[in-house]
């Protein structure tokens, strides 16, 4: 029997991927944490790779204003047929949705060479589709404003996989 596992956020059968990204469509996130004269810490939950699980990232007693952020929708069941992962050779269940650059590969649709700027890479029907459903991620290259919200002091950080 194939394992979903394996097809979307694995690190070739390795518990640590050693600074490499997990296999697409995977939900990521994303956290910058700052200490020194003023502690703060940078988090946020991609969809520009696809998606594959719900998930949430909840700071904890922060001093500043801290956004839950993320997705706790499930887009597999809603995900576009084009851009469905599907288990067992493409005939299984749903175990992924691609972005448009996995799906289609292009340069528009991936934001590189010419449309690699915050004014030539754009928005499409794909990353609109997680947008509507998950407006607190980013959905694409240079999805902006930028969605890596900044919280001071987060005591806590959680990373919850809803269901």
């Amino acid at each position: 029997m194939e394992s979903s596992i394996a097809l979307t956020g694995d690190c070739g059968n390795r518990i640590e991927c050693n600074g490499l990204g997990g296999a697409t469509p995977s939900t990521l996130a994303q956290f910058t944490l700052h200490h020194g004269h003023k502690d703060f810490s940078s988090y946020g939950v991609s969809l520009v790779d696809g998606f594959n699980l719900p998930m949430t990232v909840t700071p904890h007693e922060g001093k500043g204003v801290c956004p839950v952020v993320g997705c706790k929708a499930n887009l597999l069941a809603t995900c576009p047929e084009k851009l469905q992962l599907r288990s067992m050779g493409g005939h299984g269940h749903v175990v992924g949705c691609k972005s448009g650059c996995e799906a289609f590969g292009t340069d528009e649709l991936c934001c590189r060479n010419h449309y690699n700027s915050p004014q030539t890479c754009r928005a499409s029907t794909f990353s609109d589709f997680f947008k509507h459903a998950c407006p607190s991620t980013s959905t694409y290259a240079h999805d902006s404003p930028s969605l890596m919200h900044e919280c001071s002091s987060p005591r806590e950080l959680k990373v919850i996989f809803c269901h």
